[in-house]
């Protein structure tokens, strides 16, 4: 079952998230990223629908830089933005929901602790 493969776009197809905030690291890559872009190491992932997924600073640089007719190899995945947005809510729910209750009981032993020793 392949779950993404390599593909060529050009940078004007591709949507990215509306806002993306840099730091003073991310500012300071930008050269690098320009000269350095190896989808062998760290790919842009979009989804089917050519949302970019991961890689939204490297791609705003990229777009920048060379324009929207410039095209690059991204590695692009089965589903859909939503999709991948949606297993990303479900997944953290549950680790939420199984991590909850250790956390609480961690917390009652603490408690139980500093009352012994009052």
């Amino acid at each position: 079952m392949l779950i993404s493969k390599y593909t060529r776009v050009k940078l004007k197809d591709l949507t990215p998230n509306k806002r993306i905030d840099w730091s003073e690291e991310q500012l300071a890559m930008k050269d690098e990223i320009v000269d350095n872009y190896d989808p062998r190491i760290k790919p842009i992932l979009i989804s089917s629908d050519d949302g970019v997924c991961d890689g939204n600073h490297r791609y705003s640089i990229l777009l920048e830089h060379y324009g929207g007719e410039h095209t690059i190899i991204v590695k692009k995945g089965r589903f859909s933005k939503r999709a991948y947005t949606i297993f990303s809510v479900v997944f953290i729910s549950i680790l939420a929901l199984i991590g909850l209750p250790f956390y609480l009981i961690a917390r009652l032993f603490k408690l139980l602790r500093f009352r012994k020793r009052v």
